[in-house]
């Protein structure tokens, strides 16, 4: 587990290797009902192994290879026109 304070506008990214295939679930939850929305990008060298996707909500769960990968979180004020999450009145 990792913990992340993450300014709108900004990026945090984490470098991390695995050994043997398995499942990455992250989920991303503010601290403050008023923080900006989370995207995620996950790279294995210059290969994006998951596309950007809002991480408020549901979270993202993808299957990873041996290797080493890098994370990427930004916060972002916009909206996730396809996220049920902001569409909620």
């Amino acid at each position: 587990s990792q913990i992340y304070a993450i300014p709108a506008g900004s990026s945090a990214t984490t470098a991390f290797s695995v050994q043997q295939a398995g499942i990455l679930r992250l989920v991303a939850e503010p601290a403050d009902i008023l923080s900006p929305r989370l995207v995620g990008e996950l790279h294995q060298g210059s290969l994006e192994t998951m596309s950007s996707t809002s991480l408020v909500g549901p979270g993202m769960v993808t299957r990873i290879s041996p290797g080493s990968y890098e994370l990427k979180l930004s916060a972002t004020d916009a909206a996730c026109a396809s996220c049920p999450h902001d569409k909620i009145p």
